[in-house]
């Protein structure tokens, strides 16, 4: 199997991303989520990385399409992980 994408992918990703005319804020909220769920996984001995990297991602399709952000998420990491050997994640 090949690499999961790492945290600093994840973080280099979503600042790569334009913010579909609205604003950034989903940027630094997704962050802060990410770093809190990272926390979190380790107070319950859990996968810091995975968590960290869900919770950059997990606003991602904002880039895309604000209000149904869901679903162009969904299709953003969907056509990233076709377009790469690498999944996204597991």
């Amino acid at each position: 199997m090949g690499k999961i994408l790492t945290s600093k992918e994840a973080l280099n990703l979503i600042n790569s991303l334009p913010s579909a005319g609205v604003d950034d804020h989903w940027k630094a909220h997704s962050i802060c989520v990410g770093n809190v769920a990272a926390i979190i996984a380790k107070a319950l001995n859990l996968d810091c990385e995975k968590a960290k990297v869900l919770g950059y991602i997990h606003d991602i399709g904002k880039s895309e399409n604000y209000k149904m952000h869901d679903v162009a998420g969904y299709e953003l990491i969907k056509k990233w992980d076709m377009k790469k050997s690498t999944p996204i994640f597991v």
